[in-house]
């Protein structure tokens, strides 16, 4: 029954009349763009154009000054990929709402390729906690969560793309439809980060029963900051996902508008940097001397080997992974 109301409303929706200059698609709606340059210029004003810009600013900043490993080269080609996207984005948009194209509402190419960008982007966040938990699992059961999450990543590309498919023949970013498509997508990453979660809080916790004097102090800053951070992540996808869906495919709109989605879309468009700041202060919280044992001598080892492991966010086991260096 809600498979045949979905098809029923994406079918609706198809037979609008809805174009770029309409006030519900956010494409040309109430934009005064007279020329491309300080037309784009005025795109900065869009939240989410912001937003993307100076994540991939400070990001790189980050990586520049301390990254270092697999784990950072995802943040910064994730911020890079989020960067591209973006520009490609309002530039499109720039270009599409001059007054000479005013009143062509072809197919726009762009909007789809720009989907290769968002979709990079992402789904990098299951990415990099796999990378966590690749730290923590055994190489069994991290194999067999591994090859979930890059299962669940078909899904993903599907409904990226299928956005991307309506967006380029529509010519304009936003209407019922899209969105609902949005929440599923939204729904897939949920989903795998999700199990990433539990399984990291599970070999955390499971990981601190040990005596080893690493895994106390790595699992005590896991359970400072990342425990937090990977609840809030799951948190907001999640409540993104529901609203996008049940908002937009005719269940509940009248009781859940779509704009309550607007601040969790927000927020998730800033996972990176969120990310990113995590794994900065895990870097220097670990390293502080209050944090080692008052015994000179494994307080000097233990440094030691917490330098030569490099920059990572996540917990290390003696017994699972001699070298993080092949994973952060």
């Amino acid at each position: 029954m809600m498979n045949n109301l979905i098809i029923q409303h994406f079918k609706r929706n198809d037979n609008n009349d809805l174009t770029k200059n309409s006030p519900n698609t956010g494409t040309c709606y109430n934009k005064n763009i007279k020329n491309f340059i300080p037309g784009f210029a005025s795109q900065f004003q869009d939240s989410f154009f912001y937003a993307n810009v100076i994540q991939f600013l400070l990001v790189s900043i980050m990586y520049y000054k301390t990254g270092s490993g697999r784990y950072w080269r995802i943040l910064f080609y994730a911020s890079v990929a989020g960067f591209i996207a973006s520009v490609l984005e309002n530039a499109t948009v720039t270009f599409i709402c001059l007054p000479s194209k005013k009143d062509n509402n072809g197919i726009v190419v762009p909007f789809l390729v720009d989907e290769i960008f968002w979709t990079t982007q992402q789904y990098s966040v299951p990415i990099l906690n796999l990378i966590k938990l690749k730290t923590l699992a055994n190489p069994k059961a991290g194999k067999i969560i591994k090859y979930v999450i890059f299962i669940l990543f078909l899904p993903f590309i599907f409904f990226r793309f299928w956005i991307g498919y309506e967006r380029m023949m529509k010519g304009y970013l936003v209407d019922k439809t899209i969105s609902a498509i949005h929440g599923f997508a939204f729904g897939t990453i949920a989903i795998a980060d999700l199990i990433c979660t539990l399984s990291i809080l599970y070999y955390v916790n499971k990981n601190t029963d040990r005596t080893s004097y690493n895994s106390y102090t790595i699992s005590k800053q896991v359970k400072k900051s990342s425990y937090t951070i990977l609840i809030c992540v799951d948190v907001v996808e999640f409540f993104l996902s529901v609203f996008d869906i049940f908002a937009n495919i005719g269940i509940a709109e009248d009781t859940i508008p779509a704009a309550v989605a607007t601040p969790f879309q927000c927020l998730m468009s800033n996972f990176i940097l969120i990310l990113t700041t995590d794994a900065l202060l895990f870097r220097y919280c670990i390293r502080e001397p209050n944090e080692f044992d008052p015994n000179k001598e494994t307080q000097s080892l233990y440094k030691n080997n917490i330098l030569s492991i490099g920059t990572f966010n996540g917990l290390a086991s003696n017994n699972v992974v001699t070298d993080t260096n092949s994973y952060f």
